[in-house]
């Protein structure tokens, strides 16, 4: 027999290396692909539709525990290649699309269909981003393998541990996951590359499997050494060289990893140095113009300058132009401080002295922290930052952000910001993301009047009860009294506001193109998403456009679609006259509404506390504490499977009230509120899934396997909908109300109808 002890090693191991291997996988893909909500809940849908996969499969067959421990001894011989390899093909994804399609192309005629599908469409040029399809092909090919490793590994360890302990084997799994995916992810990754971290998975792995073998034969743990040893040296080996392969027809000058992302420091031939965050470009010495007019133009609207607040653009020539006004303090706020030492350390001459300058403070904190601390009184706040693409950027483009910066600011302060736009290029989302950041700076800072420039980019300037210099002639005037010089500015500015030019970007955003932009609604990320894809992959961006275009009771109501599983569910009941076969539709609602809970509290406690990557750690493990407790009690303490489900539910009722609570006012929650509030989302998942295991026997479809599958499956369909779609369009509320209502009910009629059974 196969000792109980080992098989519980086993699949706490596995779920510290498929909690590690999330982390690496999806850092690895930030830095090939951009980091939008869309992207990120496309590869967690593959991570968990690979991981049911893999727990489908190792369902098969007849629990027989010599063979389960063989096969769990032949897994783990998967799990540190499959992590290795997505490694490596993420990081070699950009010379892949450029060499392999259009090496396909040259075997057909030129003029052929087939070449110009393979050279056009497939193919993209070195250094170009990724399109959508390049990024779900990339995300299958690189984190499936490993996430279907980790599932069949998960199903195995808990068909050998037994039927009975369901619930000891998926809190052993969540246990591992605290571990690897939060405690060890936020260290070993800041000091280790990710094919070390592929490394040190193998002799994890083959430790743990050898321990599974009853009656090991003479060759494996010789054998066991020798793999593991020679697959880690491989990995060590590949480590520095497949680094450079992210970074082509480019010099990498410094890379460092912290508990925020990778920032890395790069140079072309014959260019300056690029600074990017994740892989996306965040900054370029000696700056582009877009600096010298933002800041300028900004600057120009007010009338006594003392103390200045820059988001961002520092390293990018936004500081060098701030301190051509000689203003008193110049406050530079990035999220990241190993971007302001990077800064630093390449940035051109100019910009290291402005760094350098006493009057500047260079501080890394979230900006919407810094300002809910009491730092007020600043004459001129200027967000020099990209198009909101991701929720954390969406962040300072709400009505309640220019709300904050409308209470720091002093008499007669401004705040600017710039947006994408053309004078000749219209497309719906560009206008409608346009439209809705100026609607909710409107709504933030009521003032009397907006001053825009409309030309390569839309720069707005906003103040309350301030005259703004709305005509060239003033901006030019003001700048030329304090001896600044800006040539591109002063070349363009009779153009960018000419009245011919300025009227109809004044049309597009005084009609009411998109909701408002709000922290509870954040729709403008989902325009900028659209807006990003527009340009990489219009056939997406043509299907998103008609959502975005639902009006208000429409655009509510598509929060239900997450209580589909729930009708779906209760409607096989009554159609089969037994509760037994909801089992299923029930763990996948579970799985549905528990990711939506998690998604909101992360959303929640980023637009409270900032920028949020070493906090969401501890949501995360909160959560999967709760699932790891729960199981646990509801199967050490034989709880009837009504009982488990009455628990589940009541928990969940009971988190989404307090969330649409928090959501809905501004009750002061601290982070420990939070981790609470994800600890009870976990225990109403943990104790729903030994019931669930108990219910769908009477179904006959008791094994671990489908109900694990079923509760990742709901997951992939909350991943795929919920931060990128459900919430922007339809609002944290009403999600988290459809979600929480039709899943109780729907657990709340299977425990009346199994209340007699065990």
């Amino acid at each position: 027999m196969v000792s109980r002890r080992a098989i519980r090693a086993y699949l706490l191991a596995t779920g510290l290396a498929a909690g590690l291997a999330q982390v690496v996988l999806f850092r690895e893909l930030l830095v090939v692909a951009t980091g939008t909500e869309l992207v990120i809940g496309l590869v967690l849908a593959v991570w968990l539709a690979g991981a049911a996969a893999g727990s489908w499969w190792a369902d098969r067959g007849a629990p027989n525990p010599i063979a389960l421990a063989r096969r769990g001894w032949r897994l783990a011989w998967l799990g540190a290649p499959a992590l290795g390899f997505g490694v490596l093909a993420l990081r070699a994804a950009r010379l892949a699309f450029f060499f392999v399609p259009n090496t396909i192309a040259n075997f057909f005629p030129p003029e052929s269909k087939p070449a110009y599908l393979f050279s056009r469409l497939v193919a993209i040029q070195l250094g170009e981003t990724l399109g959508l399809g390049h990024i779900l092909f990339l995300s299958l090919v690189a984190i499936l393998p490993a996430a279907m490793v980790c599932g069949a590994q998960f199903v195995t360890g808990a068909r050998l541990l037994g039927r009975r302990w369901a619930g000891v084997a998926y809190a052993l799994d969540a246990l591992g996951h605290l571990a690897g995916g939060v405690a060890l992810a936020l260290t070993v990754t800041a000091f280790l590359d990710a094919l070390l971290v592929a490394a040190a998975c193998a002799p994890l792995y083959a430790v743990v499997a050898y321990a599974l073998l009853s009656q090991p034969r003479q060759w494996a743990l010789p054998r066991a050494a020798f793999g593991a040893g020679a697959l880690t040296i491989a990995l060590v080996v590949l480590s520095p060289a497949s680094r450079t392969w992210r970074w082509p027809q480019q010099t990498v000058l410094e890379e460092r990893t912290s508990v925020y992302g990778l920032v890395t420091v790069a140079r072309q031939a014959g260019g300056g140095a690029y600074f990017f965050e994740n892989g996306i470009p965040s900054g370029e010495s000696p700056p582009t113009p877009r600096m010298e007019v933002l800041v300028n133009f900004a600057l120009a609207q007010v009338s006594k300058l003392k103390k200045v607040l820059l988001v961002g653009g520092g390293v990018s020539g936004g500081l060098s132009e701030v301190l051509k006004h000689d203003p008193e303090q110049v406050d530079y706020l990035e999220f990241d401080p190993v971007f302001l030492a990077l800064g630093r350390r390449w940035a051109v001459e100019a910009d290291r002295k402005a760094l350098a300058d006493p009057r500047v403070r260079a501080i890394a904190m979230d900006p919407r922290l810094f300002l809910g601390q009491g730092n007020w009184g600043y004459d001129a706040i200027i967000l020099a930052m990209p198009a909101p693409t991701t929720a954390l950027i969406n962040r300072f483009f709400t009505r309640e952000w220019f709300a904050q910066c409308r209470q720091a600011l002093a008499q007669g302060g401004v705040v600017a910001y710039s947006l994408p736009y053309s004078q000749v290029y219209r497309s719906d989302a560009l206008e409608m993301l346009d439209a809705t950041v100026v609607a909710a700076t409107r709504s933030g800072i009521p003032q009397k009047e907006l001053v825009f420039l409309a030309g390569e980019e839309l720069v707005v300037a906003a103040a309350e009860g301030t005259a703004l210099a709305t005509s060239p002639e003033r901006v030019i005037a003001r700048l030329a009294q304090r001896g600044v010089d800006a040539p591109y500015l002063q070349a363009y500015i009779w153009d960018w506001m000419d009245p011919q030019n300025l009227a109809p970007a004044q049309h597009l955003l005084a009609g009411p193109r998109a909701a408002e932009n709000s922290d509870l609604r954040p729709i403008g990320a989902l325009l900028g998403t659209v807006y990003w894809l527009a340009q990489v992959t219009p056939t997406a961006a043509a299907l998103v456009m008609p959502l975005l275009r639902l009006p208000g009771p429409g655009a509510t109501a598509l929060a239900l679609l997450l209580a589909a599983p729930a009708v779906i569910g209760l409607a096989i009941m009554v159609i089969r006259r037994r509760a037994s076969p909801g089992a299923l539709p029930l763990m996948l609602a579970v799985g549905m509404t528990g990711m939506a809970h998690e998604t909101a509290l992360l959303m929640l406690l980023q637009t409270r506390h900032g920028y949020v990557y070493g906090l969401v750690g501890v949501l995360v493990g909160a959560f999967m504490l709760g699932v790891a407790l729960a199981a646990w009690y509801v199967e050490a303490r034989g709880i009837r499977v009504a009982g488990g489900l009455a628990l589940g539910g009541t928990t969940m009722v009971v988190c989404g009230a307090l969330i649409v609570a928090v959501a809905a006012s501004n009750i002061p929650v601290g982070w420990l509120g939070f981790t609470l509030l994800a600890l009870a989302s976990g225990v109403a998942v943990g104790a729903v899934f030994p019931s669930v295991v108990d219910a769908a026997r009477h179904a006959g479809r008791g094994r671990v396997g489908a109900v694990y599958a079923a509760d990742l499956l709901g997951g992939v369909l909350a991943a795929l909908t919920v931060p990128a779609l459900i919430v922007p369009i339809a609002g944290i509320v009403p999600t988290i109300g459809a979600s929480t209502a039709a899943t109780a009910v729907f657990a709340a009629v299977m425990a009346l109808a199994l209340r007699t059974r065990t």
